[in-house]
C-alpha cells in the first residue's frame, strides 16, 4: 500500500453475517495506523488498490511476514490490474503466483452467457468435499470475472492445492481472441497453501470481485465459497447455514439476461479497479 490510505471497500453485509454466523467477528485494520493484532486469527487482504509498502514510515509487508511467520492465516482477492510486487513476494514464499493476463473460457459450459470472462471454474478436488474446505459441496456455483491465473509451484515445507480450476479449452490473454503467445489452460484460479513449519496459511482467489451483492443474487455459491474460505482458515470444519446460501435454479429472462452481463462483465471489475481493503477477524 501506499504511505497514505488507500480507498476501501469494506465485505459485503452478505459476508459479514455469514462470517458472524461462523461467530467470526470482523473488524477493519489500517496498517498505516495500527499493526496486526497478536490475537488475528485471520487477515483478509480484499482486492488492494496498491501495493503493501516496504520502505518509509511504515512498513507494512514486514508487518505481513513476520505475521506468516507466526503462523498467521491469510484470505487474499487480487485484481489482475493492480502491480503488487511485494505482496506477490510473500505469496511465493508458499509457491503462488500470477499468470500474466486474464484468463479467457474457451467452453461457453463454463462461461456466464457465455460471456468469457465470466467464469464458472470447476472445483479443485474430484471428491464431494474439498479436503480444504470442509462443508463447500464440489456442487456448488462460484463465478469469477475476469479472473487470473495462479500457479503452484512445489515448494520445500509447503503444501498447496489448487481450489478452483478453470477446463483445459481457455487461455490467459488480453483480448477474448486467442493469439500467438498466449499461455494454454488449465489454470488454478483459487488455491491453498501452508508452511508447514510455521503452521500459516494462505488463500488466493484470483479475482477482485468475488465478494459482491449483485453476484450474490444470481450467484449464492459465491458466499458460501468465501465463507467456507474463511472457516477453513480458522480452523472449522463445518459451515453454518443460517440462511439459504444456495438458491434454488433460476431463469433469467432474455430482457435481463444482457443487463446482468453488463454488470458482471463491465460494472464490477471497473469497480474493483478503485476500492480494496484490509480486514482482521477475530475468532
Amino acid at each position: 500500500m501506499p504511505s497514505t490510505p488507500p480507498t476501501t471497500q469494506a465485505p459485503t453485509s452478505s459476508l459479514t453475517e455469514a462470517l458472524e454466523a461462523q461467530n467470526i467477528d470482523l473488524q477493519p485494520l489500517d496498517l498505516l495506523t495500527g499493526t496486526i493484532p497478536e490475537d488475528c486469527n485471520l487477515l483478509i487482504i480484499n482486492a488492494p488498490a496498491s501495493d503493501f509498502a516496504s520502505e518509509g514510515l511504515v512498513d507494512e509487508i514486514a508487518q505481513l511476514q513476520a505475521y506468516l511467520e507466526n503462523g498467521g492465516k491469510v484470505l487474499l482477492m487480487t485484481s489482475a490490474f493492480v502491480d503488487t510486487p511485494n505482496l506477490d513476494a510473500v505469496m511465493a514464499q508458499f509457491g503462488l503466483a500470477r499468470e500474466p493476463g486474464i484468463v479467457v473460457e474457451g467452453d461457453a459450459g463454463h462461461a456466464l452467457y457465455g460471456y468469457p470472462y465470466s467464469l464458472f471454474p470447476d472445483h479443485g478436488s474430484d471428491d464431494d468435499e474439498s479436503t480444504v474446505l470442509d462443508g463447500v459441496s464440489q456442487n456448488t456455483h462460484v463465478m469469477l470475472s475476469v479472473a487470473q491465473g495462479i500457479t503452484i509451484a512445489e515448494t520445500d515445507g509447503v503444501t498447496a492445492e489448487a481450489l478452483l480450476n478453470t477446463t483445459g479449452n481457455d487461455n490467459e490473454a488480453a483480448t477474448t481472441a486467442k493469439e500467438s503467445g498466449d499461455t494454454d489452460g488449465p489454470f488454478a484460479l483459487a488455491a491453498w497453501a501452508r508452511n508447514e513449519s510455521a503452521g500459516s496459511e494462505v488463500i488466493w482467489v484470483g479475482c477482485p470481485n468475488v465478494d459482491s451483492e449483485q453476484v450474490y443474487q444470481s450467484i449464492p455459491g459465491n458466499l458460501t465459497f468465501l465463507q467456507g474460505c474463511a472457516a477453513a482458515l480458522v480452523g472449522q470444519s463445518m459451515l453454518i447455514d443460517t440462511k439459504a446460501l444456495e438458491a434454488a435454479p433460476i431463469t433469467v429472462a432474455a430482457s435481463t439476461s444482457m443487463a446482468l452481463a453488463m454488470v458482471f462483465v463491465f460494472v464490477l471489475p471497473a469497480a474493483v479497479l478503485i476500492a480494496g481493503a484490509v480486514f482482521v477477524l477475530l475468532s
